[in-house]
């Protein structure tokens, strides 16, 4: 009862101070709006609307182009499994008459240990080169014990 009463005793303020905060927030909502239409004018006075268009295009174009990045960057990887990686060297005596190690083994393996070793062995005045397949560090033909271990380090190193 006794907040009746003060409902039916201040209902005129009440309603002035209702009244009061209305038009004080239609006035904000009006400078709210005349600074969103200089906004978007720009700085020239001109629409914002197609640079907003050009920049959603430019991001969408951009989208695409780092779809494409990442199919080549994909491909790419498979491809590296393929390379030759951390060739391993070894330079030896090709013969005991030989002073120096002129003589030497060279493994070129991928990943997989697929590739090829290459063996020079200089004798005299001549230098002989063989190159035996490798497939999974494993050799068909029959390999040196310097082949061997050619092998051996590049499956180590990779």
């Amino acid at each position: 009862m006794h907040t009746l009463m003060f409902i039916e005793h201040y209902t005129s303020s009440l309603l002035i101070l209702l009244v009061t905060l209305n038009l004080a927030l239609l006035v904000f909502l009006l400078i709210l709006t005349r600074k969103l239409k200089t906004f978007m004018r720009g700085a020239h006075a001109t629409s914002l609307e197609p640079l907003i268009v050009e920049t959603r295009e430019a991001a969408v174009e951009l989208l695409n182009h780092d779809k494409e990045i990442g199919i080549k960057m994909l491909a790419l990887e498979k491809k590296i499994t393929t390379l030759a990686k951390s060739p391993s060297i070894l330079r030896y005596k090709g013969m005991e008459s030989n002073a120096s190690n002129q003589s030497f083994s060279i493994a070129l393996l991928d990943e997989e240990g697929n590739g090829v070793v290459l063996s020079a062995l200089h004798v005299r005045d001549t230098t002989h080169l063989y190159a035996k397949e490798v497939t999974a560090f494993e050799s068909k033909r029959e390999l040196t014990e310097e082949e061997k271990l050619v092998i051996r380090d590049a499956r180590v190193s990779n």
